[in-house]
Order: structure tokens, then C-alpha cells, then sequence
């Protein structure tokens, strides 16, 4: 435990690291009293369960609870006008407050934990944002984001998830766009594509499982819609429906599409109709 006056008299002091202490259960109060604090770093503290008020830390830059006891936002967050990386990815935080994101107008870095529907309209107003992790509850909230440009690592699916509850989403955020989607019934869209669904733009991991919804054609004009440069590594798992993965016009040489990228397959528990479509696309599919 650190003394309640242990920083009472540090007013200069810029960087407070405290990671990785699994003894830390509180922070003293004197610490919202820090005005001159850049970086509060507190990852893997995982018995904190609480943070003092924050809303006089004005100069913070940095702030990382990732891996903490935490439920509640601080108190006086959205004072923190400066602040460039915030990182709650794997704490038990329940809701993130609306008004909040859009006061940090400065954000580069933003992890969310995976079962908190991230707010897609104010992830929309920070303009200066490059890096996001963090979960959509369906389909319909992740559309209204997929089409920013940033490395990301998402969850699309219900809160009460096994897959969050057991705690296997691990979204740390590397330089990858990386989607998971679990548990979700995929809605159809309209006209001939109407048991399609949308591959984000320029995703490089994309892992589907246990979703519904999926009973004809996986992904259709796929070569016109994913244009990452580096390819894509797509695994499809326990998804039964599922019956053709792309939909290729007769006689298309996709080889000479300007968008073809290279593509792996990984299809698990599935039952998967490809046809002449190994031949068009060169896929080597695997089996487990």
C-alpha cells in the first residue's frame, strides 16, 4: 500500500510508473493533485479496482490501465484534453459515458475493453486517432466505422460472449487490421448479393465463428472490396450455413484483377462448397 502522502510533494513529477504491481489495490488521493503528471501508467495491476479523480491532471498524455481491476471511468476524464494514448483494454469497465471521447479530440491510441459497445459516432470525431481496439455489439454499429483507416483489432458480437467471458479476445493492437466476429446472426443485404456480407476495406485478419445467417454466399464481389496489400488471412469456423465462399463471374480471370490479393483460408467445423472456384483464385484451403 503506498502512504497517502507519498506524492504530496512531488509537483514536478512527469512519468508515475506502476505496472505490473500485483500488490496495488488503491492510489492514494494526492495524486489528482499531479498537474504536472504526462504519464500514469498502471497496466497489469490487476487488483486496483479504482483510480482517484483525474480532472486537474491536465498535461496527461498517457494514460494506461490496461489489465486493472477498474469498472468506473475516473472521475474528471474528460479533462484530460491532452491526452494522446488511453488504453482500458481488459479491465471491467461497463460503459463508456458518451460525452467523453469527443473532449479528447487529441487521441492517437484507443483500447477498449471487448464486451463495451464502442460509441461509433464519437469514434468518428477524433480525427487525429491511428490506432483502435475495442468491440461492436452487431454488424450494424461496426458498418458505421469500418471505413476509417486504422490499425485495429475488433470484436463484433454480443457482450455476453463466451469468447469475452472466458476472456480469449486479446486485443492488444499491433500493426494489423484484424476483425473477429462471434455469435452474431448476419443479416442480408438486398438485390443479387442478398445472403452477402461486407469484407472492410483493406482488413488483413478476418475470423468468423458460430454466426448465422451465412446460407449462401459468403462473400461476393470480395476482389472489388479488399484491397490490402498485404493479403488476407481469413478463418471461418462453426459456421454451418455457410455453403459457397465466392461468388465468381464465369470466365472472370481474377489474375489479371488489379485487386487480387492472396488470400488463406482456414475453415474449421464447416461444410464448404468451392467448386471451380479453387481453380479461378488459387486457394489452397485447410481443413481442421
Amino acid at each position: 500500500m503506498i502512504p497517502g502522502s507519498f506524492f504530496q510533494y512531488m509537483n514536478s513529477l512527469q512519468v508515475l510508473d506502476l505496472r505490473y504491481n500485483s500488490e496495488l489495490m488503491d492510489l492514494p488521493s494526492c495524486i489528482s493533485n499531479l498537474g504536472s503528471l504526462r504519464a500514469l501508467l498502471l497496466r497489469g495491476c490487476y487488483q486496483l479496482k479504482s483510480v482517484p479523480p483525474l480532472g486537474k491532471l491536465k498535461n496527461l498524455r498517457v494514460l494506461d490501465v490496461f489489465d486493472t481491476g477498474i469498472k468506473e471511468v475516473p472521475q474528471g476524464m474528460e479533462n484530460l484534453v491532452k491526452l494522446k494514448f488511453l488504453d482500458k483494454g481488459r479491465t471491467r469497465l461497463d460503459e463508456l459515458p458518451k460525452e467523453i471521447l469527443p473532449k479528447l479530440s487529441h487521441l492517437q491510441y484507443l483500447n477498449l475493453p471487448g464486451h463495451v459497445n464502442a460509441p461509433a459516432e464519437d469514434l468518428a470525431s477524433l480525427e487525429l486517432l491511428e490506432a483502435f481496439g475495442g468491440g461492436f455489439c452487431d454488424f450494424y454499429n461496426f458498418q458505421k466505422f469500418y471505413e476509417k483507416d486504422w490499425w485495429c483489432t475488433i470484436f463484433v458480437g454480443p457482450p455476453e460472449s463466451d469468447f469475452l467471458l472466458r476472456g480469449d479476445f486479446d486485443n492488444r493492437i499491433l500493426k494489423q487490421r484484424r476483425v473477429i466476429v462471434r455469435d452474431c446472426t448476419i443479416e442480408a443485404g438486398g438485390g443479387e448479393a442478398a445472403t452477402s456480407i461486407f469484407i472492410p476495406r483493406g482488413i488483413d485478419i478476418l475470423e468468423i465463428s458460430s454466426c448465422h445467417g451465412l446460407s449462401s454466399c459468403f462473400v461476393d464481389n470480395f476482389l472489388s472490396q479488399t484491397t490490402s496489400s498485404r493479403g488476407l488471412t481469413c478463418t471461418i469456423s462453426y459456421c454451418d450455413e455457410i455453403e459457397w465462399i465466392i461468388n465468381v463471374p464465369c470466365g472472370r480471370d481474377t489474375t489479371a484483377d488489379p485487386h487480387c490479393v492472396s488470400v488463406v483460408w482456414m475453415f474449421i467445423g464447416c461444410k464448404i462448397l468451392l467448386g471451380s472456384v479453387r481453380e479461378k483464385l488459387h486457394l489452397t484451403p485447410s481443413r481442421v
